[in-house]
């Protein structure tokens, strides 16, 4: 229980610790229950971000290889489900992409079986969420989350909330729906302004970036300074990229765009402290962007070299690309956008199209509109792409 609270308040050290106390305490006694397995491996595969040391992957594929036996010893169906969701959700944090959907498939003949699902909506919710960023599917992904709101409407509970408004909020934005993001978002500072810091700062930062894809800058500046305050405020707490560091990022892009190039640059170097030591999402993935508005040549081309970039941004690196002239780096993002809009994210498709009119227009084509963009509400990024820095 101590494990499960620890780890819902993303203090990951803490629960990774108390959480291997609790399976060697078990396996003195005789084998670990099948169902403290996903609760462990849960920590690396989804909280990665609230550890100062990540635990040694060797380690984390121990345990899933153990919790996988010990779940089809049992026969118990929810563990097994849940240690196999764990395998695709660590592939996804390591490679930023799922690959295959194998995991996924047998998780979901499983729960099939099963029949009600109201006591264990989080686990269907997990599916939605692979979906949705591991496969870039949001045509697969939108019936599963439907599924889930049918479910809590029944009665069923979401014990993740911070991912759960994550996950709804991006599929409102690949669906163009920014009113719906704003509300999700809204909803969730709401909620986490009464949990822990770290949560708090997700919360910050996606509100900041649907501000920013709106063109609200001054909203952005305003979510980077509570960030900036609340890590001031919790010095013992554990922060990550992609909480107080993409909130502060996003605020570096407004100053940027906004030619204040002092401030963008100060505001680099405070999202940049909230690197990983090792595993997930590399820090400067929040900042190329920035550094491309900022006409920093170099660094963009050393960013788009990270594997995940595209795989895991390729707006920002299409968008970043066409900034600094990287032709060939344009068109790997575009490749990647039309992928993901063949899937069903509308977003996508607009933001390919915008890129497109930008590219043909030094040749001849007529002055570029972002008319989907635009209906969308997504302004940020229309000035985003009209945006002409200084190279250096």
């Amino acid at each position: 229980a101590l494990g499960d609270t620890y780890r819902l308040n993303i203090e990951s050290d803490a629960a990774w610790e108390h959480y291997l106390k609790a399976r060697d305490a078990y396996r003195e006694a005789g084998d670990a229950p099948a169902d403290l397995y996903p609760r462990i491996v849960e920590v690396p595969a989804r909280w990665y971000g609230g550890f100062r040391e990540q635990p040694d992957d060797a380690i984390v594929h121990v345990l899933l290889d153990e919790g996988e036996e010990a779940a089809r010893r049992s026969g118990e169906d929810l563990p097994l489900v849940e240690i196999l969701l764990a395998r695709a959700r660590l592939r996804l944090r390591d490679q930023g992409k799922l690959g295959d959907r194998a995991e996924i498939d047998e998780a979901l003949r499983i729960l099939d079986r099963r029949g009600d699902l109201v006591g264990i909506v989080d686990t269907l919710e997990d599916i939605g969420s692979l979906l949705l960023y591991g496969r870039e599917d949001v045509d697969s992904a939108r019936p599963i989350f439907e599924r889930v709101d049918r479910l809590i409407a029944r009665g069923g509970r979401i014990a993740d909330e911070d991912s759960y408004f994550d996950h709804r909020e991006q599929l409102a934005l690949a669906a163009g729906d920014l009113a719906s993001a704003w509300a999700v978002a809204r909803r969730e500072l709401e909620v986490d302004e009464r949990r822990g810091p770290h949560l708090l700062s997700h919360a910050l930062a996606r509100y900041g970036s649907v501000a920013l894809q709106a063109g609200e800058h001054a909203v952005v500046l305003d979510m980077a300074a509570r960030a900036r305050a609340l890590v001031g405020a919790h010095p013992n707490t554990q922060f990550c990229p992609g909480g107080a560091g993409l909130a502060l990022a996003s605020a570096a892009l407004v100053q940027a765009l906004e030619g204040r190039r002092e401030q963008a640059e100060e505001l680099i170097r405070d999202a940049l402290r909230f690197a990983l030591r090792r595993g997930g999402w590399p820090a400067e993935l929040s900042v190329f962007l920035v550094y491309a508005v900022l006409g920093r040549v170099g660094d963009v081309e050393r960013v788009l070299r990270i594997d995940q970039a595209f795989a895991l941004l390729p707006g920002r690196s299409a968008a970043a690309a066409l900034l600094t002239g990287r032709s060939s780096d344009v068109e790997r993002g575009l490749a990647r956008l039309d992928t993901m809009a063949s899937r069903g994210n509308l977003f996508c498709a607009a933001l390919a199209e915008a890129i497109r009119e930008e590219v043909a227009a030094p040749e001849g084509g007529p002055q570029p509109r972002h008319e989907a963009l635009r209906r969308m509400g997504s302004n940020g990024w229309s000035e985003i792409l009209s945006f002409r820095p200084t190279l250096a």
